[in-house]
């Protein structure tokens, strides 16, 4: 997941739910080079000993969450920073635009949208 914070920041939560999830995945350390903050979250029953240093730490079930660690800040470098906003936007809109969209579809019969690409 990737957000915003108040303040611009940008950051990056990587999602684990069990300990083969995060043995898997060595891509995770890319993402360091486009989040201010990051973060691992993993389920309460997660193995303690496995548990990621290197990162902040949010522990979450489907009721919700709670950060046990905060994420180390780390300043984007601006050129960075500018480009990962202006995608994060770019992709923000294009989901409320086809959400639009449907809603528009939905509620009025023999709607065409014109093909946009």
């Amino acid at each position: 997941m990737a957000g915003i914070g108040p303040g611009g920041e940008m950051l990056g939560v990587e999602i684990k739910v069990a300990l083969a999830d995060l043995r898997g995945d060595n891509k995770w350390p890319e993402y360091l080079d486009y989040c201010d903050l990051f973060y691992f979250a993993i389920p309460p029953d997660f193995p303690d000993h496995h548990e990621p240093h290197q990162t902040g730490l949010i522990v979450a079930d489907r009721y919700g969450g709670a950060i046990i660690k905060e994420a180390e800040a780390q300043a984007l470098h601006a050129s960075r920073r500018k480009a990962v906003t202006i995608s994060f936007a770019r992709c923000a809109a294009e989901r409320l635009s086809r959400q639009l969209d449907s809603l528009a579809v939905a509620q009025t019969p023999n709607l065409v949208l014109p093909d946009v690409e």
